[in-house]
């Protein structure tokens, strides 16, 4: 292997941080205790002083050196007193490189991680959206944008012109004209049944934590937001359908993001009784559910949020 290719580090990554930091301190330990041994041990003063040669202890350090033996005798000294100091010093900065190259892998490893969870998250999100995007979704959303134009309302049927108009009586509720099979109306209505489903999964997946909240908001308040503005007939018969369909969690999301349809639904009912009435949606039959079973209703939901609103009093 040649030089370009050691790995002289190649422990760094079989090791944590603090593992590191640990060795370190042992090396630190370790150089201390040394230095004090080999101090101790050079001194010649010990030895000296057991033979009885006070004398000589005192005038060692600075007698001259006559003689050969002497240079050396204090090289070898100096030699026993340096070499553990630098074996030490050299263990401690391969630790110090050990550790920072332990630091570099963990900070690249922390920034791999980070950008793999984005990357998941993103695609979770778009798998999500494709969940609610679906073809009758799309083409509800293009309705209730446009009053006249060109959707495609199934996977199946081609490109159509569909009005406003054609939508309102599609989603006349059965209980006042019953439904037969007429092909485009029960097309229209799979849309919007599409659509509100798909309201309700996003609003599902807020619940659980699976989208963030933002999120959502951008998707349905836009919607949403036409939803309780306009008071069109098509507009009417879409509230109408909504809690026809008894989609709870889509009524939730108008009261947050817009504003509360449930109140107005007796008023609603009013109106498109009248409209049939009239004969704008052809044949069709009174219904048990009609304002009066609602005006009861909307009374009980006033009652609630009164209750709701009022602090109780403190025993």
């Amino acid at each position: 292997m040649g030089r370009s290719e050691r790995r002289p580090y190649a422990s760094a990554p079989d090791l944590e941080p603090n593992e590191i930091g640990v060795g370190m301190r042992r090396r630190l330990a370790m150089l201390h205790a040394t230095m004090v041994a080999a101090v101790v041990a050079a001194a010649p003063g010990r030895a000296l002083a057991a033979a009885g040669s006070q004398s000589a202890v005192a005038n060692w350090w600075t007698r001259p050196t006559d003689n050969s033996a002497t240079v050396l005798s204090a090289l070898i000294s100096a030699f026993v007193l340096l070499l553990p100091v630098l074996i030490a010093w050299r263990q401690l900065r391969l630790s110090q490189k050990t550790l920072e190259a332990a630091l570099a892998q963990t900070e690249g490893e922390a920034a791999v991680r980070a950008a793999e969870a984005k990357s998941r998250r993103a695609a979770e999100f778009q798998q999500r959206l494709d969940q609610f995007f679906t073809t009758g979704t799309q083409a509800a959303i293009a309705i209730v944008h446009h009053h006249d134009r060109d959707v495609r309302l199934s996977a199946e049927r081609g490109v159509e012109r569909v009005t406003w108009a054609e939508c309102e009586l599609a989603l006349v509720p059965a209980t006042y004209r019953p439904y037969v099979y007429e092909p485009k109306l029960t097309a229209i209505r799979d849309c919007f049944l599409q659509w509100i489903e798909g309201l309700s999964r996003l609003w599902y997946f807020r619940e659980q934590g699976l989208l963030d909240p933002i999120d959502v908001e951008h998707i349905v308040k836009p919607l949403l937001a036409r939803l309780v503005a306009h008071d069109t007939p098509f507009f009417r018969n879409l509230r109408i359908f909504i809690q026809y369909c008894a989609a709870e969690p889509v009524m939730v999301m108008c009261q947050e993001y817009a504003r509360d349809i449930r109140p107005s639904l007796p008023d609603d009912l009013e109106r498109l009784e009248a409209a049939l009435v009239r004969g704008d949606y052809g044949a069709w039959r009174a219904s048990p559910w009609g304002p009066e079973a609602f005006q009861a209703s909307a009374a009980r939901l006033a009652d609630r949020a009164k209750a709701v609103s009022t602090p109780a009093p403190h025993p």
